[in-house]
C-alpha cells in the first residue's frame, strides 16, 4: 500500500517542486535585470583599468631601450684608452642581463594579461539564495526520481551531478547572455555547500547548557 501511495503522489510532488524551481527562476531573472547596469558598469572600469595597465606596461617596456641607448652611443663620441674602455665595456655587459631579464618579465606580465576583461555578473547574496534553493529542489527531485524507480523495479538511477548540469543551463538563462557561465555557478554552489557544511559542524559542536 505505501508503494503505491507514493507511486499515486509522485507526478503530483514532482510537479510542485518544478513549479517552484520556475517561480525562482523567473526571481532569478528578475533580479538578474534589475542589477545588470550595475554589472555593466563594473566592467567597464575593470576593462578601462586594463587599458590602463596595458599603457604603463608598454611604456615600461620602451624606457630601457631609450635609457640604454644613450650609453652605448657615448663612448664611441669620447676619446677613451684601453684600460678606461675595459671598465665601460664590463658595465655595458652587466647591465645587459639583468634588462633582458625585466623584459622578459614585462612581456610576461603583458601576456599574462593580454585579454581584456572577460563579462562577469557578479552574484549577490540574494541570488546565491536562490541558486542553492534551485540546487536543493533538483536534488529532492532526483531523490524522487530514484525512488519511483526502484519501486516500479527499474535500474535506472539518476544522478544529482546530471540534473544539476542541466539547472545550471537555465539558471545561465536568466542572465544576460555572456555575463554568466555554468563553471562560475558551480564554483559558487561549492562554495556554499562547504559554508553550510561548516556553520552546521560549529553549531553541533556548541556546549548545551
Amino acid at each position: 500500500m505505501s508503494k503505491l501511495i507514493k507511486r499515486t503522489v509522485f507526478q503530483e510532488h514532482t510537479a510542485l517542486l518544478t513549479e517552484r524551481q520556475d517561480a525562482l527562476l523567473a526571481e532569478l531573472r528578475e533580479q538578474s535585470k534589475a542589477g545588470f547596469p550595475k554589472a555593466e558598469e563594473e566592467w567597464e572600469k575593470n576593462v578601462l583599468a586594463w587599458a590602463r595597465r596595458q599603457e604603463l606596461a608598454a611604456a615600461a617596456a620602451a624606457a630601457p631601450t631609450a635609457g640604454g641607448a644613450t650609453p652605448t652611443t657615448a663612448p664611441p663620441a669620447t676619446d677613451s684608452t684601453a684600460p678606461t674602455r675595459h671598465p665601460t665595456e664590463e658595465m655595458d655587459v652587466d647591465p645587459s642581463p639583468s634588462v633582458a631579464l625585466a623584459g622578459e618579465k614585462d612581456r610576461d606580465g603583458k601576456d599574462h594579461a593580454q585579454q581584456p576583461p572577460g563579462k562577469k555578473y557578479r552574484l549577490t547574496e540574494p541570488m546565491k539564495s536562490i541558486i542553492w534553493q534551485l540546487v536543493l529542489l533538483s536534488n529532492e527531485i532526483c531523490r524522487l526520481e530514484n525512488e519511483k524507480n526502484t519501486l516500479e523495479g527499474s535500474v535506472i538511477q539518476l544522478s544529482e551531478q546530471g540534473l544539476r548540469k542541466v539547472l545550471y543551463q537555465k539558471i545561465v538563462a536568466a542572465f544576460p547572455e555572456g555575463w554568466l557561465s555554468s563553471g562560475q555557478i558551480s564554483r559558487d554552489v561549492s562554495a556554499m555547500k562547504k559554508r553550510f557544511e561548516k556553520e552546521a559542524m560549529e553549531n553541533d559542536q556548541e556546549p548545551e547548557f
